[in-house]
């Protein structure tokens, strides 16, 4: 199994290949020398004429704006410590479908639970959900200070 790189080492490799084609070396060549397909090698050789190694950079890939921005990660974290009653739930158990019925409620953004868990991982809540008391306190100590 090959070795998962970096885009930093991905972005590398292609700036060396574009050094090799200076040279002249080909890109089959190319392709055996950095164990790419002779398909990304050739990718690589026609785009680098039309637009030099800029063109072999790396490129963003930010992918779609987050429906709960980051910003409105406070404001939920201060709402799932009034705890699961405060919301009209029966117990004080959270619970992600209970999560995920107060951000539709308070932010009008449905998501599914499994989304609902990789967002209270991303703010590092995950496994302070059944602690009203620390929840709060575990995200504001664990995020970086702005």
């Amino acid at each position: 199994m090959k070795t998962k790189r970096t885009k930093k080492q991905l972005e590398a490799r292609r700036l060396l290949a574009a050094e090799l084609f200076e040279q002249g070396i080909r890109p089959a060549e190319v392709a055996r020398r950095f164990d790419v397909t002779v398909g990304a090698a050739s990718h690589w050789f026609k785009s680098w004429p039309e637009g030099g190694t800029e063109a072999l950079r790396s490129k963003p890939h930010p992918g779609s704006k987050p429906r709960l921005p980051r910003r409105q990660w406070d404001a939920l974290a201060r709402l799932l410590l009034e705890g699961p009653r405060a919301h009209g739930f029966p117990t004080e158990l959270w619970t992600l479908r209970r999560v995920a019925d107060v951000i539709e409620r308070r932010f009008g953004v449905r998501y599914d639970i499994s989304q609902v868990s990789r967002i209270l991982r991303a703010m590092r809540l995950s496994g302070s959900l059944g602690d009203s008391q620390s929840l709060l306190e575990t995200f504001l100590s664990l995020r970086p200070l702005s």
